[in-house]
């Protein structure tokens, strides 16, 4: 593990602590960063390679020395993708109920790992879906209902997902960062579920800068879906969520995990925040000019829709102001039936 050493700090979560120390973290905001609240800034003493165990002691804690398994152990990109099963999920197993925030336990989180199934040889995922936890379930529920009603009445079939909560093995969350590049590869085109908090989540934006880094413009154009989610029946093509992408600023965006933002960060150091900042921002546009663009399918033509329901919710969706979003969805919804888990 050459990103710890001795002397370190990561943070811990409360839920690995036997008890909560009664004082909150040293150094932390809780009103800036409120997540960080579950977590424990920690130094590291010692570290066994051979036993990926650590030896930490919390901050401004005295003997409080807690033996914990390496935080930071990650595998190759060879064996990230000789084991790392690729997994997805189908719309019959989405609702509403998973799609919310509560389920944030790692409890909760294996139950709805449980809802998805694994990748067969040669199949893809229709959607990679990227989006913010925090943003309102319901609004990203009635896109998802309108999007595959959409794809159902061109391909005959309801859309496969990947999403992030239902197709990570939570056990193994370290090696995310180098896997996403296989998530993302494994599915047809890529969603975005653009609402307030998703400009400031430090993931969301890695995962578009994946997506844009190792493709042809033309390619990423063709395989990206980009629908905000606060848009309205009277201004369709007004978003301040995408317009706060072109001012995008990597110092502004957080993770929910401290340890996540801190080797993201230290990554995106290495090759210059500035340079990163401005390749989002110019990516951003060019997503914003595509919506102006694309005169495909008029407002009439979407308008009546009607939402497919998922057999866990059968609620309708107001489609009309969230068909008009839809950025590209000819160009995402083949004609032709992809070959499909």
């Amino acid at each position: 593990n050459d990103i710890l050493r001795p002397g370190s700090t990561v943070w811990l979560h409360h839920s690995l602590l036997k008890c909560k120390p009664a004082q909150p973290p040293p150094g932390t905001d809780p009103t800036r960063f409120p997540s960080w609240r579950h977590w424990w800034p920690a130094n590291v003493i010692d570290m066994d390679d051979q036993k990926h165990r650590m030896l930490l002691e919390l901050s401004n804690v005295p003997n409080s020395r807690i033996e914990v398994e390496d935080l930071f152990l990650t595998e190759t990109l060879e064996d990230v993708i000789q084991n790392s099963e690729v997994r997805y999920i189908e719309w019959k197993d989405l609702t509403l109920e998973t799609m919310s925030t509560k389920h944030s336990s790692l409890v909760g989180l294996k139950d709805l790992y449980s809802l998805s199934r694994p990748l067969g040889k040669g199949q893809k995922i229709d959607f990679f879906v990227s989006h913010s936890w925090r943003d309102n379930a319901m609004n990203k529920w009635q896109r998802l209902q309108a999007l595959v009603a959409l794809f159902v009445q061109k391909n005959g079939r309801p859309p496969t997902f990947w999403f992030d909560r239902f197709c990570l093995n939570h056990d193994r969350s370290t090696n995310s960062l180098k896997g996403l590049c296989v998530y993302i590869n494994s599915c047809n085109s890529t969603l975005v579920l653009c609402g307030e908090t998703y400009p400031h989540r430090l993931w969301c934006a890695w995962e578009l800068f994946t997506i844009i880094a190792f493709q042809h413009e033309e390619c990423i154009v063709s395989r990206l879906v980009v629908i905000p989610l606060d848009t309205t029946d009277d201004c369709p093509l007004e978003s301040k969520s995408l317009d706060a992408l072109t001012h995008f600023d990597v110092d502004n965006t957080h993770c929910y995990d401290p340890n996540d933002e801190w080797r993201l960060k230290s990554i995106i150091s290495s090759v210059g925040c500035a340079d990163f900042n401005e390749k989002f921002r110019k990516m951003a546009k060019k997503i914003i000019k595509m919506r102006f663009k694309d005169k495909r399918r008029t407002m009439k033509e979407l308008k009546f829709i009607e939402p497919i329901p998922s057999e866990g919710h059968r609620m309708r969706a107001h489609v009309a102001q969230t068909t008009q979003t839809i950025v590209m969805i000819d160009s995402a919804v083949d004609d032709e039936p992809s070959r499909s888990p």
